[in-house]
């Protein structure tokens, strides 16, 4: 082989190469571009938008964060860089996902695969700029390259490289074009709900259900969570305010440090709930508060409880692997896991029980870990004490689950899940248990199994469920625009 061939060679492959991997590189872009869009984390612009006309102080609650929304931004933008300039996009991309995984993982959160896809895809970009680079390099670096004189222009050449300019253009309009779709979507108000709350009419139910309408409730990302208050009203926790409604349907709406999800009553006669910061926050039924700073190791301290031991229990964010205690006065006692907790529930038995991904298991008030039932599902999200002494679960799969105190367990088919959404379950006043049915519906099953439905609108979304002092059954609703954004407009009652 002479020495120009050998010069021939990596061109070569290159020339093939390239091509390859730019085209994998693109459509694997726009795939993740368009999943940037329509998983609406430009939602959060337009939070902040709403927000900072209305006169708030920025983001929502449980958002990304403005960090976390500038880096998933130059994510975006880079993507949209690298169809014209393939090194600099690229960079950008492959950057911006790492530091959103760094981050991540300084606050105790896992390695993401999906992650490691965007750094992929922008090295891919990289790589394509570099194997380019390096082929015009050799050939005009090379002194047996003989300078040839440029190629006559022909007009297919012309024609295909417009297609291609007028292809990446097209692509790139349309991806800026549903993320403006998006965020203008995200801010129109919502629809005013209809006199009836959208309630189907059945006659078979005509009295049991009463819902009250309130079309300017703040919207908490499509959770919530309820509690009786001591007071005889019902609370729960909104985007920037925690709520008071009367059994007559009065409501009383109170500013807060931004909840989180979970409220609770206290045997101070207080309401408890998780704060952003994270923060465990005191409010007095006349709306004074106190905040609780939790150790910068807690992220979005889940679920929240008052244990057999008087004390709040909660776990410390999804990755981090523990859970802790409070008392009323703030002392926090910490306590690690070899797992991750998706709910707690005080027990008869005087302990809590926990669920995590397989297994049901016993907490003593110490903190230690006494027993623990492996379970045939890893679908169980939520857990509440029953009437009968016994544990209740709800999996995601449809599944009302009972467990005894001695980890005899029992199944029974509640509903057909057509839609993930938030898992509630609570003893209700009746001696029944009752839980959310995604979507549009309430269930009741009795100690035995016995299963009644209480159909919602279609759209309708369970957020949180309480036992009120008046013996009903309240419940936090939401209706989705066409955007599929909730927005809490109902809270209702369900006389047992």
């Amino acid at each position: 082989m002479n020495k120009r061939s050998s010069m021939k060679g990596p061109s070569a492959d290159s020339e093939v190469i390239t091509p390859v991997v730019r085209w994998l590189a693109r459509a694997l872009g726009v795939v993740l571009a368009a999943g940037i869009v329509s998983f609406g984390l430009f939602d959060a612009w337009a939070d902040l938008i709403v927000n900072l006309i209305h006169g708030g102080s920025g983001l929502e609650p449980g958002g990304p964060g403005i960090l976390g929304v500038l880096e998933w931004t130059a994510v975006f933008i880079g993507i949209l860089i690298a169809f014209f300039w393939e090194g600099i996009g690229g960079a950008i991309v492959a950057l911006a996902a790492l530091a959103i995984q760094f981050m991540d993982i300084t606050t105790g959160g896992p390695i993401q695969l999906l992650y490691l896809v965007f750094v992929f895809d922008g090295l891919a970009f990289v790589s394509c700029w570099w194997l380019t680079w390096r082929r015009v390099s050799r050939q005009s670096l090379s002194k047996d390259t003989p300078k040839l004189s440029p190629p006559p222009v022909h007009e297919r050449g012309i024609q295909s490289h417009r297609w291609r300019l007028f292809t990446q253009l097209t692509v790139v309009a349309l991806l800026v074009a549903g993320l403006t779709w998006r965020v203008v979507l995200h801010l129109q108000p919502p629809p005013p709900p209809p006199t009836d709350c959208g309630q189907p009419a059945d006659a078979t139910r005509s009295g049991a259900v009463a819902q009250f309408c309130f079309p300017k409730l703040t919207p908490l990302f499509g959770q919530g969570s309820m509690t009786a208050g001591p007071d005889g009203s019902i609370w729960f926790t909104e985007g920037q305010k925690i709520a008071r409604i009367t059994p007559a349907g009065a409501l009383t709406e109170f500013p807060v440090p931004p909840p989180d999800v979970f409220i609770t009553v206290g045997p101070d006669g207080n309401l408890w709930f998780s704060g952003m910061g994270p923060k465990i926050v005191r409010v007095s039924t006349h709306g004074d508060v106190r905040e609780f700073a939790l150790p910068k190791q807690s992220h979005d301290p889940a679920p929240l409880i008052v244990g057999p031991d008087g004390n709040l229990w909660f776990t410390e964010g999804q990755g981090v692997g523990k859970f802790a205690k409070m008392t009323l006065t703030g002392q926090i006692t910490e306590f690690s896991l070899p797992f991750e907790v998706r709910d707690l529930a005080p027990a008869s038995d005087g302990n809590l029980w926990f669920v995590a991904d397989s297994l049901i298991g016993r907490i003593t008030p110490g903190g230690v870990v006494i027993t623990r039932f492996p379970m045939a599902t890893d679908k169980i999200d939520a857990l509440a004490a029953g009437p009968d002494g016994n544990l209740w679960f709800l999996e995601n799969d449809g599944h009302v689950g009972r467990i005894t105190l001695a980890g005899e367990v029992k199944r029974f088919p509640a509903f057909e899940p057509t839609n993930p959404a938030a898992s509630v379950i609570i003893a209700g006043p009746d001696g029944n248990l009752w839980f959310s049915a995604q979507p549009g519906k309430i269930g009741r099953i009795t100690p035995g199994g016995a299963v009644t439905l209480f159909p919602l609108p279609p759209k309708a979304q369970v957020g949180g469920l309480a036992a009120g002092s008046d013996g009903r059954v309240w419940f936090l609703r939401s209706d989705t625009d066409m955007s599929g954004i909730f927005w809490w407009t109902q809270v209702g009652c369900i006389t047992p």
